[in-house]
């Protein structure tokens, strides 16, 4: 399905936080899988965004994806995407944008976690 920013021709999971758990004595969060959504990658901002992202430094560190509306989803979420061999998550720096609350779709700000 073709939209005006790009294709929805990647999958990607969304994965939620769900307590703690600990690793070598060191508390983290655990992560679960949540759903398993098509995503188009490295779309423009929504509007409005474009002028805010020109003033941060963080712009060279993220990109952002858009995917169909979903309820619930938060900046506390990570996306999980495995494609060419390559297992890479993000974290979602910014709350999740439904522009003009239409609830079609959602932009994510989003970077590799390091």
């Amino acid at each position: 399905m073709k939209t005006k920013t790009g294709r929805y021709d990647r999958r990607v999971t969304l994965i939620y936080p769900s307590g703690t758990k600990v690793v070598d004595g060191v508390e983290i969060i655990n992560y679960v899988d949540g759903t398993t959504v098509w995503a188009a990658f490295d779309v423009r901002p929504p509007k409005g965004q474009a002028f805010r992202q020109a003033e941060t430094e963080h712009v060279s560190l993220t990109r952002w994806i858009k995917i169909r509306y979903l309820a619930g989803i938060t900046s506390k979420w990570r996306v999980r995407y495995s494609g060419n061999g390559v297992n890479t998550v993000y974290e979602i720096v910014s709350p999740p944008i439904d522009e003009e609350m239409m609830h079609r779709d959602l932009y994510l700000e989003i970077k590799v976690v390091e």
